[in-house]
């Protein structure tokens, strides 16, 4: 599948650094918790994973020696996964939060509602305000 995430620039994340250095601004920094497994992986090609014996429901111990699921949700290394991600983040910040693309600023948003920017990198998000 042609997936695919706009990785912010070094220079908007710069710039979001810096615009928190203003008197009366500021720049904070969070990581998504556990980002890829928030968002459905809806591949073309399903995807089949041997589970974790700790993972097992009760009924399966002695039943089974090497079951095998469908993975649903966009676990962290497969290939689709950041872009999954990234996908439901943006729609979550367009939907939710109202946020509109920043131009020349690739995974930035202004939020009016909030008078923030925020810009993701992966599984980062850095948000600028006015104190």
């Amino acid at each position: 599948q042609e997936l695919s995430a706009s990785p912010t620039s070094v220079q908007s994340a710069n710039a979001d650094i810096d615009y928190g250095q203003i008197p009366g601004h500021a720049t904070s920094a969070a990581d998504a918790v556990k980002a890829c497994v928030q968002s459905l992986l809806k591949s073309k090609h399903p995807t089949w994973v041997q589970l974790l014996r700790e993972l097992w429901p009760p009924e399966w111990q002695g039943k089974y020696s090497c079951p095998v699921v469908l993975l649903v949700m966009s676990l962290y290394g497969h290939p689709e996964a950041g872009a999954r991600w990234y996908a439901h983040l943006e729609k979550v910040i367009r939907e939710e939060l109202h946020g509109e693309p920043v131009d020349g600023h690739p995974s930035s948003f202004w939020i009016p509602e909030m008078l923030i920017v925020l810009t993701v990198h992966v599984d980062d998000v850095l948000i600028r305000t006015r104190d």
